[in-house]
């Protein structure tokens, strides 16, 4: 019985040990093993301990196929491109010959005129 509520406050205790789980999950793990002794009173304590293990390690293969899973995936549907096809960085501050270099250019005059009354606008309030 001793084991059963040591077992049982060690599930108490994990929200503070993994606080990112649902608190609902601990309680309920919590109480299911406070009854186990209770609705089967003529299971051994190795059982309850084996029982955890099971779970446990279930959890863990669980775990590591979804993280195998997800860097399956990862690596089929953005694969690296080969490191020798990579073009070498062009140097800062050029351009190819072929497309010139182009400024924005203001094509209404009037435009630019309204634009240059409102900013003296602004700057004389």
């Amino acid at each position: 019985l001793l084991f059963h509520f040591s077992v049982s406050l060690f599930f108490l205790l994990l929200p503070l040990l993994f606080p990112h789980l649902p608190l609902l999950f601990h309680f309920s793990v919590s109480l299911f093993f406070l009854l186990l002794p209770l609705l089967f009173p003529h299971l051994p304590p190795f059982f309850i301990f084996f029982l955890i293990s099971i779970i446990i390690i279930i959890v863990i293969i669980i775990i590591i196929i979804f993280v195998i899973r997800h860097q399956i995936k990862a690596t089929l549907f953005f694969p690296l491109p080969p490191t020798s096809k990579i073009p070498p960085p062009l140097p800062p501050f050029t351009h190819l010959p072929h497309q010139p270099l182009r400024f924005p250019l203001i094509t209404d005059i009037r435009a630019f005129e309204q634009s240059k009354q409102d900013l003296n606008q602004i700057l004389k309030t």
